[in-house]
């Protein structure tokens, strides 16, 4: 039986003050994430929104998208634990900046690091992405900022030709 406690469609928590994740609880996000609206699910390993540092363990599928956006006065980096995804960091106007193929065996590598406010996106390969995402906390959204270039994700025929137009620039 799973530990996992359900806060939020989508969003699980390990109880106790060790946050142990093990091979059935990413079993469970990854068959929670197709069901969820946003096409992910997490595991938060810290206990609240008020925790200096915020880990999760977050379950993506191949067509879930993620406005770009960024992270003012905060830092954020991953690490694949299961599938391929491309990172890609944008200018104000939207243009590419940098792009990361980020997997076990990528040259790229397995993890990333983004330590400036710089637009970024990621985009799952696979039908399933599985990243240990850590960003300093305490969470708060008014310090998150969505790219004024991102397709709203109300308008699922401009998400769609956002996302297929990053998917031919690693093509």
């Amino acid at each position: 039986m799973s530990r996992l406690i359900s806060r939020a469609t989508g969003v699980f928590t390990v109880p106790g003050p060790i946050a142990c994740v093990n091979r059935e609880d990413v079993a469970r996000i990854r068959a929670e994430a197709p069901l969820t609206p946003l096409r992910r699910c997490r595991i938060c390993a810290h206990a609240d929104n008020d925790d200096p540092v915020q880990e999760m363990i977050i379950a993506l599928c191949h067509d879930s998208y993620i406005p770009p956006h960024r992270h003012r006065g905060k830092s954020e980096s991953f690490h694949v634990v299961e599938g391929r995804a491309d990172l890609f960091f944008f200018d104000e106007k939207g243009t590419i900046l940098q792009t990361l193929s980020l997997s076990a065996d990528s040259p790229d590598g397995f993890y990333y690091r983004l330590s400036e406010p710089l637009y970024h996106t990621v985009l799952a390969h696979d039908d399933m992405l599985v990243i240990h995402e850590t960003v300093t906390g305490p969470f708060c959204p008014e310090s998150t900022d969505t790219a004024p270039f991102a397709p709203s994700p109300d308008d699922a025929e401009a998400v769609g030709r956002f996302m297929a137009a990053l998917r031919s620039v690693r093509a």
